[in-house]
């Protein structure tokens, strides 16, 4: 039986036909050193002192290691494993492997939803290596691998059922490329978004310009957020000739101006623009929002990169999310922990947004009726509020200068008192 048929008939077994498109052309790679019944990371003791080692309680370890017997016991789940072990290992070189998101079998079983979840326990002496190289304290690791067990409750509190779908993200932490620190998690990469970031030579102030011919609504969100659009839509501009700088302006809290500026540019300097590293930082869910946390985190985060990763030379910290949208300023009192927490950040409307998010984390999905929706939480209440008066939630963005950490003074609301 040729390569690629083998790998269907194994992954049709499995129920893992949809997996087959992105994982052709590094099958036949992963096959090397496969020897079913003999992997390590499927073995009881492995596991266990590992889940130990990484700070798992009894009940995750146990439920790893039910998921490593359903493996055991079938050696087409074995051979599933083992690829996704060489993809995340290094086995198979890191060019080559597109992406980290693996389908869940189809098929039925107490444990099938969990299958990956040994696999990435068996990334652990690699990745705590990566650590050790780096200097990296051992609390901070335990608080890193903290996110696999957290992400297998919330599989299990909607599905009834152990499960580990998140593992595109979870492959940044057993990579060494993800990393909490405190109350947030913090990874590398080049901004992404069309805005610019300025800041005046004298002052200091910062002021954030949209892209140039950019669609936006009255409103200054991006014109199509939450599929609406706006007849009078306009198109911001951004340019530089003859030592001015002309744009359209995103307030503090998000929203974008329509109408332009015009600056200097002996005066103001481009700190922040696509491509350029920035330290994105993730909210997870795992407690109280404390405001207090999150400066302490970023204060963290400042220190902590410089000293065990000097080659990543950030420009900004940032993140996007529905928990910087500025309407909640409208609806929570300003002292609760939302509120204190997006008031901190430069805000700014964000493409493509919406509010399926928002709906996923307050309610666990869609409410098809917001007189049936509950209101045990202010955060409930207000997400209803604001939507039977018509309005919408949305993902936005929110940057932090190093530069400028001062926690606690809403600093870029400090900066733009009139337009705020």
């Amino acid at each position: 039986m040729g390569e690629d048929m083998e790998m269907i008939k194994i992954l049709g077994e499995c129920g893992l036909a949809d997996a087959a498109r992105d994982w052709a052309q590094n099958w036949q790679l992963s096959s090397t050193g496969f020897n079913p019944g003999k992997l390590y990371f499927l073995e009881p003791t492995f596991l266990r002192e590992s889940c130990e080692a990484m700070g798992f309680d009894e009940e995750i370890a146990d439920a790893i290691l039910g998921a490593a017997v359903t493996i055991r016991n079938d050696e087409n789940l074995q051979r599933v494993a083992w690829h996704c072990h060489c993809l995340l290992s290094g086995v198979v070189p890191p060019e080559k492997v597109a992406s980290f998101k693996w389908p869940l079998p189809t098929v039925e079983g107490e444990f099938t939803k969990l299958i990956y979840a040994p696999v990435f326990v068996g990334a652990y002496p690699e990745t705590i290596r990566k650590h050790r190289e780096r200097d990296i304290p051992a609390e901070i690791s335990t608080d890193t691998f903290s996110d696999l067990p957290l992400w297998m409750r919330h599989y299990r509190g909607v599905h009834g059922v152990w499960g580990v779908d998140q593992t595109a993200w979870l492959g940044n932490h057993f990579r060494g490329r993800l990393f909490k620190l405190g109350r947030l998690q913090y990874e590398s990469h080049g901004f992404g978004h069309e805005s610019r970031a300025l800041r005046n030579r004298v002052t200091g102030k910062v002021l954030v310009l949209a892209g140039d011919g950019l669609c936006f609504r009255s409103d200054g969100e991006y014109d199509g957020t939450n599929g609406v659009f706006d007849p009078d839509a306009w198109t911001s501009v951004f340019s530089v000739s003859g030592g001015v700088i002309t744009g359209n302006p995103f307030s503090p809290r998000g929203a974008a101006q329509r109408e332009t500026v015009t600056l200097d540019a002996g005066e103001w300097e481009v700190i922040l623009q696509k491509g350029d590293t920035v330290l994105g930082f993730h909210i997870p869910a795992c407690g109280p929002l404390l405001s207090e946390d999150c400066g302490k985190s970023l204060e963290m985060a400042a220190a902590f990169f410089p000293r065990h990763f000097p080659e990543i030379e950030f420009k900004a910290f940032v993140s996007g999310s529905w928990l910087f949208d500025a309407q909640f300023e409208d609806y929570l009192p300003p002292e609760s922990n939302i509120v204190k927490f997006l008031r901190e950040f430069y805000l700014m409307a964000s493409p493509h947004s919406s509010d399926s998010q928002f709906f996923e984390r307050v309610f666990g999905g869609h409410v098809a009726d917001l007189d049936q929706a509950p209101q045990d939480s202010s955060l409930r209440r207000a997400g209803v509020a604001l939507m039977k008066k018509g309005g919408r939630w949305r993902n936005v963005g929110a940057l932090y200068f190093p530069e400028d950490l001062d926690w606690g003074k809403q600093v870029y609301r400090r900066m733009h008192t009139v337009d705020a």
